[in-house]
């Protein structure tokens, strides 16, 4: 380590390309390696952005644990415990369930003198149990990031977080990466939509609470006014939400104009193909896909749940509807589709709403002053 460099080991359950994976992928590349020497581990899972992180020259580790409420889970915890006290960390930062579990207790057990712990979900996903078992590791925590407002006043009424210690720092998206751009790129044209179609783009894995089904019926809708738009949903195709979309798409109609098409971890050439983002999630913590559309000019419907509010401003860079209603996302689509010139007015501001309020820069350095805020004042006792 050179000398001064604060250690920070990051935990976090998969690298798939998920929404904090990518948030945590990002401020791995960009803290400012003259301060901080960043260390990964991950508990188990898909490695889909592991290139990047190898390419950042960070170093990385997999604990293999695709269950941590095992027996061997439980055995490997002294092995652990003397990696990280080999390590001489001197903070950990933990990243979503299972990793807030076993990686909080491991660091606890270490003795790593700041123990940071994010909260990027609304709680309401959260079973009885899963509020034991947060209530229970939230003893070995010192500071806790939110990532929205809405997050942190979830976290502190449902797990009983201490709000004072809990301080929200929202994402950041990088807005030299994601830019508007007139152009259509081959990955709409292999999938046979027209260059001068207006498209609909939905992001996302195939969840229940991420509202596809809803997101196609609000299309189907659509369509019935324009049938010149077409709908793509970007994201990795899952059971059951795969199979209520066809079942659908049989039902309903419109299946010619609305595709499924694979996620791509090249999402800054996705978003300027685009007329609109729909976000139809059930539950939000902060969408980074929300972020992404804003910095490449792209307006946006989104459900108003979670922090979604706090990244759109009607009037500013898109509109809010309530969840699970197609009706009410139809009509703010056509509303959208229907005035041109608004639509183009609202693709400025929102690059410009994200430019000075969202940006990855903002977001690191907030992140960077926090860490040695609090390992300063751990430090001073």
């Amino acid at each position: 380590m050179k000398k001064n460099r604060l250690k920070i080991l990051y935990i976090i359950d998969q690298l798939s390309f998920g929404g904090s994976e990518q948030h945590l992928t990002q401020v791995l590349r960009h803290l400012d390696r003259a301060l901080f020497e960043p260390h990964l581990y991950v508990l188990h899972g898909k490695w889909d952005l592991l290139p990047e992180i190898e390419q950042s020259g960070i170093p990385c580790r997999k604990i293999g644990l695709p269950n941590i409420l095992t027996a061997k889970a439980v055995g490997k915890i002294p092995y652990w415990v003397r990696e990280i006290q080999r390590g001489k960390f001197q903070i950990l930062h933990t990243y979503l369930f299972a990793s807030n579990l076993y990686g909080q207790i491991l660091g606890a057990l270490a003795g790593v003198p700041v123990r940071i712990s994010s909260r990027r979900e609304m709680a309401a996903w959260m079973g009885r149990r899963h509020i034991v078992i947060n209530r229970f590791v939230n003893r070995f925590v010192h500071r806790w990031i939110g990532v929205s407002e809405a997050v942190a006043e979830s976290a502190a009424a449902v797990e009983k977080v201490p709000r004072g210690r809990l301080t929200v720092i929202p994402n950041g998206v990088d807005v030299r990466k994601f830019s508007p751009s007139n152009a259509r790129n081959g990955y709409f044209s292999k999938a046979n939509i027209p260059d001068n179609a207006p498209l609909i783009l939905n992001v996302g894995s195939y969840r229940p609470v991420k509202g596809q089904v809803t997101f196609v019926q609000a299309c189907q809708r659509v369509l019935s006014r324009r049938p010149d738009v077409h709908c793509a949903i970007v994201g990795e195709a899952r059971e059951p939400v795969l199979s209520k979309i066809r079942r659908q798409l049989q039902t309903g109609g419109g299946g010619a104009n609305i595709h499924l098409l694979p996620p791509t971890n090249r999402m800054e050439r996705v978003y300027p193909g685009a007329a609109l983002l729909v976000s139809s999630s059930y539950f939000e913590g902060f969408s980074n896909t929300i972020l992404e559309a804003g910095a490449s000019g792209v307006p946006v419907v989104a459900t108003a749940v979670g922090g979604n509010p706090e990244a759109v401003k009607p009037g500013e860079n898109g509109l809010l509807v309530p969840p699970g209603n197609p009706e009410k996302m139809a009509r703010a689509i056509l509303k959208l589709l229907e005035k041109p010139a608004r639509r183009d007015e609202l693709k400025k501001r929102s690059r410009h709403f994200v430019e000075n309020t969202f940006s990855l820069e903002k977001m690191v350095e907030t992140m960077q002053t926090y860490y040695l805020k609090w390992y300063d004042e751990a430090r001073r006792g």
